[in-house]
């Protein structure tokens, strides 16, 4: 899997031409036309990867945003979501990231986290409701695609094969290894016990049955 996609223009890799629609259907690929994205999108080869390749709408434990609200700054999504009469729960004054202009959201992760894109370096953080820090989650738009197709991959092969009947956690660190060998942000070492690596953790999520 670590083979698949060469080093990429900007980005980290250059996955195959219909590598995600051969995974996930064609008709679930979104791309974005370059006229409705964002001016905050500044990040060229993140701007070309949406136009060009895409992303599924739902890759199992990552989904992209609606069609209205893509790409929209987390102070937006934010302001949009307490007007929401069905989420009076959302805390009235939340600290943001002092950099947060420049978070763009593009979708969310299971568990309840924002994945947002850094419009000037596209480097791919996710962010929780309340939080005052952006973690990184991959190194940008390619290696998250990268790790949603290869999530996808395990997942039928597990189907056919029983993978994770006995070995789970073998199976969980290979997935781990194979995505630090294609990105490394992905797979950083914690720093501390709040520093939650997200990639790492769910993979080895047993009983959440994430493999």
């Amino acid at each position: 899997m670590a083979l698949i996609a060469r080093p990429g223009r900007g980005l980290r890799l250059d996955l195959p031409v219909g590598i995600m629609e051969e995974e996930f259907g064609a008709e679930e690929i979104v791309r974005v036309d370059p006229a409705d994205m964002p001016a905050g999108l500044e990040h060229g080869p993140t701007r070309r990867f949406l136009a060009e390749v895409g992303l599924p709408k739902d890759g199992l434990m990552f989904w992209l945003g609606d069609e209205d609200t893509l790409l929209e700054t987390v102070t937006e999504e934010r302001e949009r979501l307490r007007r929401d009469p069905r989420l009076r729960h959302l805390p009235a004054g939340d600290t943001l990231p002092a950099d947060i202009g420049r978070l763009l959201v593009l979708g969310g992760l299971m568990h309840d986290f924002d994945i947002v894109i850094d419009g000037r370096t596209g480097a791919v953080h996710y962010l929780e409701c309340g939080a005052d820090t952006a973690v990184p989650v991959n190194a940008d738009i390619s290696t998250l695609a990268f790790t949603v197709w290869m999530h996808s991959r395990e997942q039928k092969l597990d189907k056919e094969h029983g993978l994770t009947d006995d070995f789970y956690h073998q199976l969980a660190d290979t997935m781990v290894a194979v995505l630090a060998s294609v990105d490394p942000v992905a797979c950083l070492p914690a720093t501390g016990p709040d520093d939650y690596r997200y990639w790492p953790e769910v993979f080895h999520d047993q009983a959440g049955a994430v493999l």
